[in-house]
């Protein structure tokens, strides 16, 4: 017999992963969710998010880790950028403006 998880358990699991920045693997077994169902999950949501930027154009950018070194990650759209912390802010603007396509003049 399947084992059936609910809503909140799955977003636990995705919250807790992006907090921890652990593997989803671990987090799930931390959490009681099959390592496959987790995976199964995630692969959901990508598929569904790659729908959503197919139908609409991307205009946001977001923090996906902040690393305790030089450099943190961001992510816009299918794109993932390594960027050092010291960065120039407005350029950085400009660089998620180009990737997004509202900066092509």
């Amino acid at each position: 017999m399947r084992k059936r998880y609910s809503e909140a358990q799955r977003r636990a699991l995705f919250e807790e992963q992006e907090r921890t920045g652990q593997a989803l693997g671990v987090v799930a077994k931390r959490l009681g969710i099959g390592k496959a169902t987790a995976y199964q999950w995630a692969q959901q949501n990508k598929r569904t998010a790659s729908k959503a930027t197919a139908v609409s154009k991307v205009s946001f950018a977001r923090v996906v880790r902040a690393m305790p070194v030089s450099w943190l990650m961001v992510e816009v759209g299918q794109a993932a950028v390594r960027v050092p912390r010291d960065f120039d802010g407005e350029h950085l603007r400009r660089v998620v403006r180009v990737l997004t396509g509202e900066d092509l003049a």
